[in-house]
């Protein structure tokens, strides 16, 4: 059997093709014999078999098993190979021959390869030995050996592994081929396959990233830690020298180390590069190192490789048989992309950044070392130069970029690019300056080549970026041009040309005369210089030229230029030119170029005849063909826009060169060039004109009628369809005229053409036109011309439809029906109900597909036509298509593993089922977004998109978002990834569809039926159709809620007067901000929400998308951002202004910062602009920025360039707000000066001053395109409506004061029907509008004008003639409505004023309060202009935000006023209100309740309540610092505590705020240390060192979103008076107004810096401090020698210890007074808030050893407790942790826990081996008791904050002046947030919630002299000192009580009796109750700190002077004191 299979394999490789099929089909048929599989083995065995069959009989086995061996396999044929024992016998015998010990490379791949195969299938179950053995034989196998098992390896990493095998097996498999790549001892080739396999590891894992994240990183950072060192070590190793070029191929050693060598290099290299592609922040930090080396390395090897490929022609790019290259120029490839990529890595770039700045001028820098290394690999090779000389397509091809290969060459320019965009001045310096030392040292002309092709890549990409080189480099560089053009060397000739063409381009009119000259230099050089590669240099240079330099220059020279084309075109043989791509692309776009210079020549010259000639060669090239299409759509329009005279020529030119064409590709079957010239006749026609030129159908019609019925090319029958289609829409006369061959008509004919293209026998994408033909037939004939055939072309459409797939022919056919229902949906309807096409209704085809593929629709017109339709179906409801069951949603299964193929077809996608009618909505909703331009992707696509970001962010590791292409992107995403226009994920915008959608959709929400079908829409579509009569606001809460109005917005006029509107309702609500929220505007029509606040932040909110995603950041700014522009309601960009004097634009879709604008810097040398520069207010245009603020000027900006236009004066005081017209001609502002201006910027001039107020104005709001009808608001709550529509003047149009507020006004928005108005009040008020159109003054009979305009030229007003009657007395111009005279205001002082000249008695029904209006008024007479509306019509109620505070003494309680007077006290630590004082003065109750307390309390904590509720801000540096003793406290429970307890107020709030993330770590804990013990965690060696055990990855944390508040009110909350409830923490319409109380609701939060103490102490903690001095409680202070000098007594110390071992511990040991150094924050340092709102300071800090417990509160003897530290010492410098790195995060303090514990068992576990062997060791059970010990409630007693109330962790920004959150949550959900908190959350945090342990701090201590006072009068003698050397200074915890100091005072007064606190006898009297302690005249209680006498009765510097004396209640024994002991040494 063996010799039949040789034989047949042997005849699979013969010439003859019967032979070869019949050997073939033969082997096939073998499938069926259980031996075949094993005799092919046995052949591959067989060593005297030649090799190729013995290959060739692998990789047929490898077909086999494909075919035969599992039904898994895709190609699986059916036939199962089920015996076992022979599949075992395959497998074995593959992998020995693939592990065997003979050298034959080939033959062990093909092993591998199949053996890989089979392992897909039956690894692990069925072969759980392979990896085993193979690892086996990689850790010891011989050479040969080795090398097969690294091939099988690579081969199993590479086809294999599931995600789930290969993390059992990645730990394993890394660390085996990890041994051989360290192994020197090893051949270098096999080391550099260990490093490819280990490379290969990185493909799977990124294959599984996206569900593992975390996993897959822990995985990957615990691999690398070995394997970067190597890395660096091979990357800095010396290459042996290379051996002589005529063995550099063979077996010799020197040869063979050398390739080894270079691959192991280039291997090294490689799979850097893929670790920065996935993991680049892990390689970020030995960047430089990486970086040093590749340098260090390039610059030894410029040497070897000038000498091999510059001067000579080694071969290079080659391979060994295991694919490793090996060649130097594939080392110096990579090396030169790896270096490129470590210039971007911050650290390098940082390192790079200084030695620039510590350069001296003059000195070079590395820049130039940079450069020199580039201009050494980019030099031209020989290989290179002799190509370019027999081909210049080649050497173009490196120009052109089209067919180029990726050399050193193309790296260098590469590199000189990033270079040049990251420091470009610098490098265009470096790069002349370099040039120019190389033709000043004669160097070589490929050295001056190469400096000057690196330059020409450099410009190229100034041109992508429109960047321009600056005047003085780019005249550096003229004199190297001309001489370069000059040189005999052709290929710096060339270069020189290409390089003075370049820099035309990017020097503006630098060098523009000179320009000129070069440009006419290349011309005469096209035809002149005897070098083609000159030549085509110069051809490719003129379309620089031609794009760079005036159309003066250029128009005089477009017939040379042509010329000069054609005749280098007669120089070259046309027939080779079919091949050379790149040249004849050059050739087209130069051509191109000269001809659209002006294409009127293309009617008398050669220019279209030219690039014909050009098409026919490279008509087989897809670029070609495009580059000519597109060229002649240019002519064809231009011309045909200039007459149908201009396009009948054109048309007489061009038809006979393409029915030519036809001609010829009909002779010689090239289809190609038949396709080219459909394509160009379709053009033509559809520029044609109307009629088409005569004869114009009968000359194309016999051709495209042979073609459309005989051809089976596809493109060619789209073209040649679209040709007929075009005719026949500009001229259906003359296509029915025509007449065939045969006598048919040309309608006939078309007919037979659809009839054709409608068979299912032709594709669809050939058939892909006959839609819309099809369509243009039955407009253009009509059922008159059609008859009977209608109806049957329409069932053919039909039933075609229903078998089409392609997604351009269904539209087409689709848009047959759709284009009828424009007209006659009904009729359509019922046609295709009446068709019966199989088992179904024609209208059940036609829609079900009409229906699901809308959504691709393309072309504008297109899907407008199929929106319409759509509609037009809808407003029938017709039951038959509500009958009809089409696709619906997709369902989306719950599941987080890969969609694999395999899964995706076991699994196929499934959707809903809905009525077609329903469907219908669907679709219009989904048209409504994309017309807008703005259908956002996913939040993981847009990620994965935006790769135009700062370079550094290259080096920082994704985020979770992925882009997945196969997780139901639509087309049009799609599209937009291969989309080089600066567009999103979507269609272009298309304004016209959008307005028809919502003026459709308006319409028809006030239909019958419609209500219905909006509920079974999706909660996203219905946010879309909300959003359309939606409103938002924004206030001092930093809230966002969303409304619906329930109004319909569209309709203007004024409802009647009995009309009561839906109340508004709350929708949602976000917190978007940490402070005011300034500005609110909708952007990306209606779906894009964007707010900026004082919290220096720009966000935008996407209320409508399904992502869930709270407010994003898109910008930030360096101080408050006041005020936000959105140019148009479908723009991407939004304009911000703030404080900080900077206007910024920023990208909608997060691309960060398009521009930004100082305008500080506007007034050079102007110091007072500079200071008031900020900007107040903003309006914005797609092309201008209009910007007011406090210096009372306006200045105009373009926004596309950022520049200033114009700045226009004339106001004299701020600008509070400003409108700019669509057109931006017309500009209004607002001002505190009580104007509003009308400025003209085309006059660049004030035209008009208004001033119907009179008080500051504070808003302006106007949706009318040119301002004619605006809105204004002032300071007095007045809301004027002006309307200027008919007036010539615009000072004489109408003023309405339509309402009035209660205070000023800071937004007015309008709307339909109504306008809506904010306040500083916590409410918005809706109002009626007045209706102004077609309005005058109502005047009474009784007037005057009051004339004040000069000009005596007669003006048309809005103002009445005087009311003409009739005989009856009725008026006879009374058509116009009619406003009464007391609404109005008077615009201007300077226009005609209708006065009453009669006394009358003013109207009782004025509006009380109401302003005085601006009416000018006689002495005798008063009119008072009053508001038409005198109340809202609805109020949507706020609640009282808090606008004040004051911290009492206790610092555990605050004071708050609300914006209702009303003062509440909160309890910090419990997070709740617990009194109200009603409505007072806050000092008055501040005076009443703030009583001196025994205990001064540091400052702990930092409140807030400028956003409207009551935030506390904790900080790490001083949380802790704040102490209580428990006696104070008011618990809810009896607590039994010991006597002086103190309780740290930090530490207190922290652990009950966190008391369910504690509850839960210790669940995870149990489980933690249950898996230890069972051994489960043993057998999982690949999972990351403390990270979570499940793969579960942590949701998603929605943060920002809040549930309704619930719990009590304020009592003087104003209840609204329309029946809903309050709304949360509403402020206003984007005014800056307060929110509600914030510790109720779960909407407030902000942020604050800490401060000092409230009696200016340093805060500082007193924690974690042991004392131990033989002194008692203090440590004698000696006089100091100066004020500042203080000489202490030192103290032991021992590990933190609790608050309570502390206490008991101070009793014996001494404080010393130390210097208060408050900890610094590190340069990001995180806060920490919650609301009520808590925040605390996340400083990172290093986490102490974990060997001992540490909160043990048991009493401990100083000695002991310094031996505990000293094991503890030990145990952690012993410990298997100490070399562990964790993250300075909460993880990290639950991984050293983790590791803590693995370390425990494992110390157990050797210790049981130990006793096993006979050792003297106790056997002991193991067990892992828990590390994890918060702090219990004798030490921290139980608080219970409410579960809703907020916690923030922040991050400061110190660079941009505020802070980010990194998360938001609440007391009562933080338990699901765990694995976010971990990654956030600081360390300390961690130490303090699970091991009890605070941030150590030195103690505050105070110093103070103890003296006797004098006995009272009569009483007790004075007592003696307490010091015989008369040294009574002493220094002691600021928070010791005066009882201890009493207690001391008696301890030395009578020394015998030691009387402690709490010692005394029964009956006996303590230390306080028979001594007194004295301040100040006052006698101290004794529970009083000293931090309260200090503060409270000392009030003083220095020390504090206490006196002691015996209050007589017990006699005193005087003792001499004995004389203290001698301090310590220090």
């Amino acid at each position: 059997m063996e010799q039949q299979i040789v034989r047949l394999l042997s005849e699979t490789q013969s010439s003859q093709d019967s032979l070869r099929k019949n050997a073939e089909r033969q082997l096939k048929q073998q499938y069926g014999n259980a031996d075949f599989p094993l005799a092919l083995v046995a052949i591959g065995h067989h060593g005297d078999v030649p090799l190729e069959i013995r290959q060739s009989a692998l990789l047929y086995l490898k077909t086999f098993v494909l075919a035969c061996w599992s039904p898994q396999f895709e190609d699986f044929a059916g036939q199962l190979y089920g015996d076992e024992a022979k599949k075992a016998q395959v497998r074995q015998s593959l992998l020995d021959l693939a592990l065997s010990g003979r050298d034959e490379r080939k033959i062990k791949s093909a092993a591998g390869l199949v053996v890989s195969k089979i392992a897909t299938a039956d690894f692990p179950d069925q072969w759980p030995e392979l990896l085993p053995t193979v690892l086996n034989v990689v850790a010891s196998g011989a050479d040969a050996q080795l090398h097969g098992a690294l091939k099988v390896l690579n081969e199993l990493v590479d086809d294999c592994f599931n995600e789930e095998q290969f993390f059992k097996v990645a730990q394993d498999l890394v660390k085996a081929v990890y041994e051989v790549a360290i192994d020197e001892r090893k051949r270098p080739n096999l080391r550099a396959l260990a490093v490819s396999v280990f490379r290969s590891t990185f493909d799977t894992l990124e294959m599984v990233m996206e569900d593992h994240k975390a996993e897959v990183k822990g995985f990957a950072e615990q691999a690398l830690k070995g394997w970067i060192p190597f890395f660096v070590t091979v990357l800095k190793s010396t290459l042996p020298p290379a051996p002589a070029r005529e063995v550099q191929d063979g077996d010799s050693g020197a040869a063979e180390v050398h390739r080894g060598s270079v691959a192991l290099k280039l291997q090294v290299v490689k799979v850097l590069m893929r670790i920065r592609s996935l993991f680049p922040s892990m390689l970020a930090p030995q960047s430089p190192d990486l970086f040093s080396a590749t340098w260090s390395e390039l610059s030894s090897l410029r040497q070897e490789y000038h000498l091999m490929y510059i001067e000579d022609d080694w071969q290079g790019r080659l391979e060994d048989a295991d694919g490793l290259p090996y060649t130097l120029d594939f080392l110096v490839l990579e090396e030169l992309d790896f270096m490129q990529a470590c210039l971007r890595a911050p650290p390098v770039r940082k390192e790079l950044e200084q030695q620039i700045q510590k350069a001296n001028p003059g000195d070079s820098t590395w820049i130039t070392e940079v450069l020199a290394i580039a201009v050494a690999y980019s030099q031209i090779t020989v290989e290179e130069e002799g190509l370019w000389e027999i081909d210049v397509n080649i050497f173009l091809s490196e120009e052109a970029n089209v067919t180029a290969n990726y050399t050193p060459r193309t790296a260098c320019g590469d590199l000189v690019i990033k270079l040049g965009e990251w420091l470009s001045g610098l490098t265009t310096e470096s790069l002349l300056l370099y040039t120019r030392t190389l033709y000043e040292s004669n160097a070589s002309w490929k050295a001056k080549e190469a400096a000057l092709y690196l330059l020409n890549q450099l410009l190229g990409d100034f041109q992508d970026v429109d960047k321009q080189m600056d005047s003085q480099t780019s005249n550096g560089y003229i004199d190297f041009m001309r001489y370069a053009t000059r040189e005999q060397e052709a290929f710096l000739r060339a270069r020189g040309f290409l390089v003075a063409g370049s820099l035309a381009r990017t020097s503006g009119d630098t060098i523009f005369p000179i320009a000129t000259t070069l440009m006419q230099e290349s011309l005469n050089a096209i035809t002149n210089d005897g070098s083609e590669v000159v030549k085509v240099a110069c051809i490719r240079s003129l379309q620089y030229y031609l794009a760079a330099l005036p159309p003066a220059s250029t128009h005089p020279l477009q017939s040379s230029i042509i010329a000069a084309l054609g005749s280098f075109l007669n120089t070259q043989e046309i027939s080779d030119l079919t091949d050379s791509d790149d040249l004849l692309i050059t050739v087209i776009e130069t051509l191109r170029d000269a001809i659209l210079l002006d294409t009127r020549t293309c009617l008398t010259g050669g220019g279209v005849d030219l690039l014909f000639t050009v098409a026919s060669q490279g008509a087989t090239n897809f670029q070609i063909a495009l580059l000519v299409t597109e060229t002649f759509e240019e002519i064809a329009s231009t011309i045909s826009a200039t007459g149908p005279a201009e396009y009948e020529q054109l048309a007489s030119k061009v038809l006979p060169s393409l029915m030519g064409a036809f001609d010829v590709a009909g002779l010689t079957e090239e289809n190609a060039l038949a396709n080219l010239a459909a394509e160009l006749l379709s053009v033509l026609a559809a520029e044609g004109s109307t009629p088409m030129p005569p004869k114009f159908v009968a000359t194309c019609m016999p051709r495209l009628n042979r073609l459309l019925l005989g051809s089976q090319d596809e493109e060619l029958l789209k073209a040649a369809t679209s040709a007929v289609k075009h005719m026949l829409h500009h001229d259906p006369e003359q296509v029915f005229s025509w007449r065939d061959e045969a006598g048919k008509g040309g309608l006939e004919v078309v007919l037979i053409i659809v009839d054709r293209l409608l068979n299912p026998a032709v594709e669809d994408n050939g058939a892909s036109e006959v839609g819309g033909l099809a369509a243009e037939l039955v407009e253009k004939a009509g059922s008159e011309k059609l008859g009977p055939y209608l109806m049957q072309l329409l069932r053919a459409v039909a039933a075609r439809l229903g078998t089409a797939t392609q997604a351009q022919f269904i539209q087409s056919l689709i848009l047959v029906f759709a284009r009828l229902s424009l007209i006659s949906a009904h009729e359509v309807v019922s046609f295709l109900a009446d068709q019966q096409l199989g088992d179904q209704s024609g209208l059940q085809v036609v829609m079900s597909k009409w229906l699901e593929n809308s959504v691709n629709f393309a072309g504008y017109d297109e899907i407008r036509q199929n929106v319409t339709a759509l509609s037009n179906l809808y407003a029938l409801r017709d039951p038959r298509i509500q009958a009809i069951a089409v696709k619906g949603d997709l369902v989306v299964p719950p599941t987080t593993r890969i969609m694999t193929r395999s899964r995706a077809k076991a699994n196929p996608d499934t959707y809903m089922t809905i009525s077609a009618q329903l469907k219908i909505l669907k679709v219009l909703v989904d048209e409504l977004l994309t017309a807008s331009g703005n259908r956002a992707l996913d939040a993981d696509t847009a990620d994965a998109l935006d790769e135009d970001g700062s370079e550094d962010e290259e080096w920082e590791d994704d985020g979770d978002g992925f882009l997945d292409l196969g997780a139901g992107m639509t087309k049009a995403q799609l599209m937009a990834l291969g989309d080089d226009d600066d567009q999103t994920a979507a269609r272009g915008r298309d304004d016209e569809t959008q307005d028809y959608l919502l003026g459709w959709f308006r319409e028809t929400a006030g239909k019958a039926g419609f209500a219905e079908d909006f509920a079974q829409l999706s909660s996203e579509e219905q946010e879309k159709l909300r959003g359309l009569s939606s409103a938002y606001t924004g206030g001092r809460d930093g809230v966002i809620c969303a409304w619906d109005l329930h109004l319909d917005l569209k309709n203007s006029a004024e409802p009647p007067s009995d009309y009561k509107p839906e109340a508004t309702t709350h929708r949602s609500q976000v917190q978007a901000h940490t402070h005011w929220i300034n500005d609110i505007a909708l952007a990306q029509s209606n779906q894009a929400l964007v707010s900026a606040s004082s919290d220096i932040t720009v966000k935008v909110w996407r209320p409508a998308s399904n992502d869930g995603l709270p407010p994003q950041s898109i910008g930030l700014h360096s101080d408050y951002v006041k005020t936000l522009a959105v140019p148009s309601s479908t723009s991407d960009w939004v304009a911000s202004g703030g404080l900080d004097r900077k206007i910024c634009l920023w990208d909608l879709g997060g691309a960060g910062q398009k521009l930004c604008i100082n305008v500080g810097d506007d007034e050079a040398g102007s110091l007072s602009s500079k200071e008031k520069g900020s900007v107040y207010a903003l309006a914005a245009t797609n092309n201008v920025l209009c910007s007011g603020g406090p210096e009372s000027t306006v200045r105009v900006w373009d926004s596309r360039t950022g520049k200033r236009i114009t700045k226009l004066v004339g106001h004299t005081d701020n600008i509070r707000d400003v409108l700019v017209s669509q057109d931006g001609s017309t500009i209004l502002t607002a001002s505190s000066d009580r104007t509003v201006k009308v400025w003209s910027t085309i006059a660049g001039r004030c035209m008009y001053t208004l001033t119907m107020h009179d008080v500051s104005v504070w808003s302006l709001f106007s949706e009318d395109p040119d301002l004619s009808v605006f809105y204004s608001s002032d300071k007095n709550g007045l809301i004027a409506k002006t309307d200027t529509r008919g007036a010539i003047e615009l000072d004489e149009g109408l003023s309405v004061a339509v309402c009035q507020e209660h205070e000023g006004v800071h937004k007015v928005k309008a709307a339909g029907a109504y306008l809506w108005t904010a306040t500083s009040r916590p409410s918005i008020s809706r109002w009626r509008d007045v209706d102004t159109e077609n309005a005058e003054i109502d005047v009474p009979e009784n007037y005057s004008y009051s004339a004040h305009r000069s000009s005596a030229t007669p003006t048309i007003t809005r103002y009445p003639s005087p009311p003409a009657r009739t005989a009856s007395g009725s008026k006879v111009n009374g058509a116009k409505k009619k406003i009464p005279l007391k609404h109005m205001l008077r615009l201007s002082n300077t226009v005609d004023f209708p006065m009453p000249i009669t006394t009358e008695t003013e109207d009782t029904d004025a509006t009380p309060g109401a302003r005085r209006g601006t009416l000018e008024r006689t002495s005798m007479d008063a009119v008072v202009p009053q508001p038409m509306r005198a109340q809202p019509d609805y109020s949507v109620e706020g609640q009282n935000g808090l606008i004040k505070h004051v911290m009492l003494n206790d610092r555990k309680r605050v004071l708050t006023l609300d914006t209702a007077s009303e003062v509440v006290m909160w309890d910090l630590l419990k997070c709740v209100p617990i009194k109200s004082f009603g409505k007072r003065h806050l000092e008055d109750v501040k005076d009443e309740v703030n009583t001196t307390t025994t205990t001064s309390v540091a400052n702990w904590c930092t409140v807030d309540t400028r956003t409207g509720s009551v935030a506390i801000v904790l900080e790490e540096n001083n949380c802790f610092d704040a102490e209580m003793y428990a006696d104070e406290l008011d618990l809810d429970e009896d607590i039994e505590f010991r006597e002086d307890q103190r309780i740290n107020l930090g530490k207190w709030v922290l652990r009950y705020l966190f008391s369910n993330l504690i509850t839960e770590e210790i669940r995870r804990d149990q489980a933690f240390r249950k898996q230890l013990l069972t051994g489960d965690l043993a057998q999982q060696g690949l999972q990351r060192e403390g990270a979570p055990s499940s793969i579960q990855m942590p949701q998603a944390q929605s943060n920002g979103w809040h549930p309704d508040a619930t719990g009590p009110q304020s009592s003087s909350t104003v209840k609204p008076t329309n029946g809903h409830a309050h709304t949360p923490g509403v402020g206003g319409i984007g005014a800056a107004t307060p929110g509600g109380l914030g510790l109720m609701q779960t909407n407030s939060t902000a942020s604050a810096t800490t401060g000092s103490t409230a009696d200016g102490e340093p805060a500082a903690s007193s924690q974690n401090q042991s004392r131990t001095s033989s002194d008692g409680y203090f440590s004698r202070a000696q006089p100091p020698s100066s004020t500042s000098e203080i000489t202490a007594q030192p103290s032991l110390v021992k590990p933190p210890a609790t608050p309570a071992a502390e206490d008991e511990a101070a009793a014996d040991g001494a404080a010393t007074p130390t210097k208060d150094t408050p900890s610094k924050e590190g340069l990001f340092g995180k806060k920490f808030r919650m609301n009520m709102s808590f925040a605390a300071g996340m400083k990172k800090m290093n986490m102490p050893s974990l060997g001992t417990n540490r909160t043990s509160t048991t009493d401990k003897p100083a000695a002991v407790a310094t031996e505990a530290a000293k094991e503890d010492t030990e145990t952690d410098s012993h410990s298997s942790t100490s070399h562990r790195t964790t993250d300075e995060n909460l993880l990290g303090t639950v991984q050293r826990i983790r590791w803590a514990y693995e370390d425990s068992l494992q110390s157990q576990v050797n210790s049981n081996a130990a006793s096993e062997n006979g050792l003297p060791v106790a056997r002991r059970s193991i067990d892992i008791p828990s590390l994890i010990t918060p702090s219990l409630p004798a030490e921290t007693p139980v608080l219970k904050p409410p579960l809703n109330t907020t916690i923030l962790i922040q991050e400061d920004r110190p660079e941009a002046g505020g802070v980010a959150d990194l998360f938001e949550g609440s007391v009562g959900s933080l338990s699901s947030s765990i694995d976010l908190i971990e990654r956030v959350a600081p360390m300390w945090l961690g130490e303090v919630l699970l091991r009890n342990t605070v941030p150590a701090k030195d103690i505050v201590k105070i110093s103070f002299v103890l003296e006797p006072k004098e006995a009272k009068d009569g009483g007790a003698k004075m007592l003696p000192s307490i010091a015989a050397d008369g040294n009574n200074r002493l220094n002691a915890n600021r928070m010791l009580r005066a009882k201890k100091i009493l207690a001391y005072v008696a301890e030395r007064i009578e020394p015998g009796k030691q009387v402690g606190e709490g010692e005394a006898a029964e009956g006996e009297l303590r230390p306080e109750e028979y001594l007194e302690l004295w301040c100040n005249g006052q006698i101290i209680p004794p529970n009083m700190t000293l931090a309260t006498i200090r503060s409270s009765i000392w009030r003083g510097g220095g020390d504090v002077l206490l006196h002691y004396r015996s209050n007589g209640k017990r006699e005193i024994l005087h003792v001499a004191p004995p004389a203290p002991a001698a301090p310590a040494p220090a």
